[in-house]
Order: C-alpha cells, then sequence, then structure tokens
C-alpha cells in the first residue's frame, strides 16, 4: 500500500529514521524545509520525489534518501540553495527510470558516494564546487543538462 505524504507548511526537519521502510508513493517536500537528517527515508519505496518551489532546504544528511526503490522518471531537481549533501544520501537499490541528480552550484560539501556512478548521471554546472568534486571522484557528469566532453580537449 502506497501513501503520499503531505507535510504541514511549517515542517522545518524531518528526523532520522522518520520514514524508514515506508512505502510512499509521492513525496513533495514543503518550501519551509531546512534539513532532512540521516536515514530519514532509508529503505524506503519511493514513487517521486519533489522539492517545492521556494524551498530553503540546506541540508540533506547521510544516506538520507538510502532507499530500496526510487521510481521516479528523469532527473531529480534539487533545489537552489542547498548546501551539504552527506554520504549516500541517493544511493537506490533501484532506480530504474532515474537519470540524473541536479545538483545547484549552491552546493559546497558533498559526502562520500551520493548515488550509483555507473547508472545515475550528476548535472552540475561547469566550474561550480559539484562539477570539480563529481569529477575528481569519477561520477559520470552532465552540464546543465548536456555530457561533458571536455575530456576530449585534453
Amino acid at each position: 500500500r502506497t501513501h503520499k505524504i503531505d507535510f504541514p507548511a511549517n515542517v522545518e526537519v524531518i528526523g532520522q529514521y522518520a520514514f524508514s521502510e515506508a512505502q510512499l508513493n509521492t513525496i513533495v517536500l514543503p518550501p519551509v524545509l531546512e534539513r532532512i537528517e540521516k536515514r530519514a527515508f532509508e529503505k524506503a519505496y519511493i514513487g517521486d520525489l519533489q522539492f517545492a518551489s521556494g524551498s530553503h532546504l540546506e541540508t540533506i544528511g547521510e544516506a538520507a534518501f538510502q532507499a530500496k526503490n526510487y521510481s521516479g522518471e528523469g532527473t531529480l531537481q534539487l533545489p537552489l540553495g542547498l548546501k551539504e549533501i552527506g554520504d549516500n544520501a541517493f544511493f537506490f537499490d533501484k532506480a530504474n527510470w532515474l537519470s540524473a541528480i541536479s545538483i545547484p552550484s549552491s552546493v559546497t560539501t558533498i559526502g562520500d558516494d551520493i548515488c550509483d556512478r555507473s547508472s545515475i548521471y550528476l548535472d552540475v554546472e561547469s566550474g561550480s564546487y559539484a562539477y570539480l568534486w563529481a569529477t575528481e571522484n569519477g561520477y559520470m557528469v552532465l552540464n546543465n543538462g548536456e555530457d561533458d566532453t571536455d575530456w576530449l580537449n585534453n
């Protein structure tokens, strides 16, 4: 049985293990949310994950979305203003339709192994901290939706 979570408008923090092992059809995170703590959605079955327009999210904790399944399609767009992504934050056991995670240039801290390097691209702005981190750590990189081919010029 799957559920949609309608968060109250004033939720600023989602705590550790809050939705661990839950079956969630759609998650729409409220704009005032500032922090998702470690393992908040660990081992969950997630249909789709969305961040509300005008999001104030600054931190996604360690293994926050280390889920069993993610069936959202295309690119997961992280909100502008996000500053920190923890270790294993988006390490899904199964994510057949997710092709990329878009990381805004506001991110200045990224943990280890945030997602599967072999199947998910990181869509990052060229020259940003996220771009430098992704290329140094062996991730497949897109630059604003385009494959990164800078290495051909070397």
